[in-house]
């Protein structure tokens, strides 16, 4: 997916702005909502990986398309998902209003 790389940076420069207009608990969705990023950002770059080599491929090997076309819905799917999961801890940081449970908590020592 194109659009991951950038969001993942500018996400990132855009953290002290944030942390800056929000409080202990919205800090703490900020953490975790980065956290998720961090460790799903790689489906993102395989779903882009995998689209180009489904673009390109068949060209060579014919019989691709089908399959490389499947793996690319279906990863598509898990990258669906992933955006969610981020997107929810994403969705608190700022609004009150969807802080239905409590922040996820931190084991000391835990590195952000």
């Amino acid at each position: 997916d194109v659009s991951a790389w950038p969001t993942f940076v500018f996400g990132k420069q855009a953290k002290d702005r944030v942390l800056s207009m929000e409080n202990e608990v919205g800090d703490a969705w900020l953490e975790e909502h980065e956290d998720r990023a961090d460790d799903l950002i790689w489906i993102f770059y395989a779903l882009a990986v995998l689209s180009l080599a489904a673009l390109v491929a068949p060209a060579t090997w014919p019989r691709s398309g089908t399959p490389l076309a499947i793996a690319v819905i279906l990863l598509g799917l898990v990258a669906l998902g992933a955006g969610g999961y981020i997107a929810y801890a994403g969705g608190k940081v700022r609004h009150r209003e969807f802080r239905n449970v409590p922040p996820p908590e931190r084991k000391p020592g835990e590195a952000h």
